[in-house]
């Protein structure tokens, strides 16, 4: 059947099927929108990136799990319906 809610879709399982454990910032980019992996770096450094970005030792580049990544969306889908909801009830529906 049709997924009704974010709680039923498997942010998780779909991240790591199409990206690994782990997502690049060109990865993350593409998840959250972002046009470019350097953006991605950029509001890591000024601390607007919904998920933490982590140095593996011996490894060049910043990484995200994507177990954070798959919450981040979740807790987006969350307070996007909040919103929602919200609007709804200020236009009268």
């Amino acid at each position: 059947g049709a997924v009704k809610s974010a709680s039923e879709f498997d942010y998780t399982g779909y991240l790591i099927t199409r990206y690994g454990i782990l997502l690049d910032v060109d990865d993350v980019a593409c998840v959250f929108r972002y046009s470019s992996g350097e953006c991605v770096r950029k509001a890591h450094a000024a601390g607007r990136l919904p998920v933490n970005l982590g140095q593996f030792p011996e490894r060049r580049g910043l990484f995200a799990t994507a177990v954070e990544v798959a919450d981040a969306l979740r807790s987006f889908e969350r307070t996007s319906q909040r919103i929602r909801g919200n609007r709804d009830d200020l236009a009268g529906m």
